[in-house]
């Protein structure tokens, strides 16, 4: 069985980057064969230093959505699309893990990576569909599901080559972004999470706190770290295993997180505002 983990950001986030990949192989290397980044531009430099860390595969992202949405570009950046392409790359793998890299991984993750059948592994989620949308839903068709249950937790999920039309499910997610673009404030979850619903799948669901538990929360035991939001490691929190792992990637020679402040008062009025959803304008 081949098992690939997967993740994806910008050629701003490298530093980043591999500090997950230098964590991973710290704590999970017997799960995974391969490790598949998605991204926008890595120097040449960086990709082979990586590569001498883990077995990676580089993959650049061309995808240009067409959302009509530039409030969900303007936080979250088109990279978030990418983690679409899990689906497509269940004909390379037999399973396949997403994990955002601004977490710290402290334990095993082989509960979670254990797959039944066609189940696809995701976190628990205590956001209601109907609130990864606007409420002004322009797109009608989208009242047809039942925008009051639980959505879709999507820092980390695992998939199965035993999911049925990961193929469709693949080019419906792409579809439905781009017609459906002006009503999403929450992306690719709200897009997973209709998903789910259009093709029936099964879920299991693991503990939020447990694998995606915001820093400042963190009671002991978790499995996983992550700085959701727009404060990370890198530029505000601290974590001790995090800085260790960024100095030994500078010691390598990789390159530096280029710490500038992409403007994070505008991202919390922006976050303000979808939490409310309404259509944040930035006006001046």
């Amino acid at each position: 069985m081949r098992r690939a983990l997967v993740t994806g950001g910008t050629k701003d986030d490298i530093a980043p980057i591999a500090v997950f990949i230098k964590n991973i192989k710290e704590t999970n290397s017997h799960l995974f064969d391969e490790i598949v980044v998605y991204h926008d531009g890595i120097k040449e430099k960086d990709q082979e230093l990586i590569k001498s860390i883990y077995n990676t595969r580089f993959i650049e992202y061309t995808y240009r959505p067409n959302t009509k949405n530039d409030e969900v570009l303007s936080y979250f950046s088109r990279m978030v699309y990418c983690k679409y392409e899990c689906f497509a790359l269940l004909s390379d793998y037999d399973e396949v893990v997403w994990s955002d890299y601004d977490v710290v991984v402290q334990d095993r993750l082989d509960e979670f990576c254990t797959i039944k059948n066609d189940e696809f592994n995701i976190l628990t989620c205590s956001d209601k569909l109907k609130t990864m949308l606007y409420k002004d839903i322009e797109n009608q068709d989208i009242l047809k599901y039942n925008l009051e249950s639980d959505g879709v937790g999507t820092p980390l999920f695992a998939l199965s080559s035993k999911l049925e039309k990961y193929n469709e499910i693949y080019e419906w997610c792409y579809e439905k972004t781009t017609k459906w673009g002006a009503d999403l404030y929450l992306p690719e979850q709200c897009i997973f999470s209709l998903a789910v619903q259009e093709f029936d799948i099964e879920l299991k669901r693991f503990n939020f706190s447990e694998y995606a538990c915001y820093p400042t929360k963190a009671k002991g035991g978790e499995r996983i770290i992550h700085a959701a939001g727009p404060i990370k490691f890198w530029n505000g929190l601290t974590n001790d295993t995090w800085n260790r792992l960024y100095k030994e990637w500078l010691d390598m020679g990789g390159s530096k997180y280029s710490n500038v402040q992409k403007k994070i008062k505008r991202k919390w009025l922006f976050i303000y505002t979808r939490l409310r959803g309404i259509r944040y304008k930035e006006h001046g």
